[in-house]
């Protein structure tokens, strides 16, 4: 069930698309350029379209029509069409006439059957550079060139497929160099339990730090017997502490779609504050270690005496960003490199992908994120 995962949505022209979102000049170039990907933009406040396109979301994913079939379809009186890929549930069209008959009223199908299935590139732009959204769980170096075969430094804040990333949590800053490879900072990590929902980070977060979860959640019992009992536990990234805050603010509980409860709280940070939670930089075992527990104090207290949720979410954010900028620079300083790497599901979040970009360039350090996707449409279309 896709619940409140968004759809993505086609639109006649860049006329129509200016009508439902702001577009700058280079979000334009892009809408119209020959990959015509699904590009990120920003809803107008009079958007008129249903609002469970992209619940809870002050943005909308928008493509422009990228063949002669699509072009076709948005002819005359339509203007917008909600874009769901048949690919991803059937790809052959008789089993998509049997299993889908009962929700759709039409099928448009192709004389070819679908070989490989591509997804189309999710983008937005970074200061004036594009950020692929959906190759963002493979490492920026796969589609730089070999600048890297040198020193870098490589900050990896959620998932990421690499052969050593496999074994680290999400939530670290890795260093390579000619002589070494090493893990050189990271989160404090916190014990969680089981397969973590937002729910249950925010409880297994307050247990850890010795709150009491029934101060801030109502229904705790189960997740904190078995924390209790050390039982199924596992331990946390980057992730799970954005999960944790958005379930504290009652914002999402519950992700019905992969970074849910992180896009929410994404969108709601935008108090114009420059203010942030206090953290400490500790160094342990030849490691720095970033302790988050007066990070989560700050946020707890602004719970407490009623701060509105948007002025916490831009708190939050502001935190993640003066940290990782600090942490990025101590490194650069005490190891003597000057490219940045940028990997990993949470720098799919734009305001602080946008924040640390800028932070670390205003320090003259190279910053790289996924910018190219591996195929465009103009491969795949016929």
């Amino acid at each position: 069930m896709r619940q409140s995962k968004p759809f993505a949505v086609m639109m006649k022209d860049i006329y129509t698309v200016r009508e439902f979102c702001e577009v700058h000049s280079e979000e334009k170039k892009v809408l119209e350029s020959s990959e015509r990907p699904i590009v990120i933009l920003d809803k107008k406040p009079s958007l008129n379209l249903p609002n469970n396109i992209s619940p809870n979301l002050k943005s909308i994913g928008v493509m422009l029509p990228f063949s002669p079939i699509s072009r076709l379809m948005l002819q005359k009186d339509l203007d917008v069409l909600i874009i769901t890929k048949s690919s991803n549930i059937e790809l052959k069209n008789e089993t998509a006439f049997k299993n889908l008959k009962n929700i759709a009223d039409y099928f448009l199908i192709h004389n070819r059957e679908i070989s490989v299935p591509l997804k189309t590139p999710v983008v937005y732009l970074i200061n004036h550079s594009k950020c692929v959204l959906n190759q963002s769980l493979s490492s920026p170096k796969k589609a730089l060139n070999n600048s890297f075969s040198d020193n870098f430094i490589e900050i990896i804040y959620g998932k990421e497929n690499t052969e050593y990333s496999k074994n680290f949590l999400g939530g670290e800053f890795f260093i390579k160099t000619n002589k070494e490879f090493k893990m050189a900072a990271h989160f404090q990590y916190v014990t969680l339990q089981g397969k973590p929902s937002p729910l249950s980070s925010a409880i297994s977060y307050l247990h850890f730090f010795k709150y009491n979860p029934d101060s801030f959640i109502a229904n705790t019992g189960i997740t904190t017997n078995a924390l209790e009992k050390n039982s199924n536990s596992c331990l946390s990234s980057i992730d799970h502490f954005f999960d944790c805050i958005s379930s504290l603010l009652d914002i999402v509980h519950t992700n019905t779609y992969a970074g849910e409860a992180a896009q929410a709280l994404e969108s709601i940070a935008d108090a114009t504050t420059k203010d942030y939670y206090k953290y400490r930089i500790k160094n342990e075992n030849s490691a720095f270690v970033i302790d988050i527990k007066n990070i989560l104090r700050g946020v707890l207290i602004d719970i407490l005496i009623k701060k509105e949720k948007s002025m916490i979410a831009t708190k939050f954010h502001n935190t993640i960003y003066h940290i990782t900028c600090q942490m990025a620079l101590i490194l650069s300083k005490l190891y003597g490199i000057n490219k940045i790497i940028l990997s990993g599901t949470t720098f799919q979040n734009k305001r602080l992908l946008e924040d640390v970009s800028k932070g670390l360039k205003k320090e003259n350090l190279r910053v790289y994120f996924n910018s190219k996707p591996y195929l465009d449409n103009t491969e795949i279309l016929l």
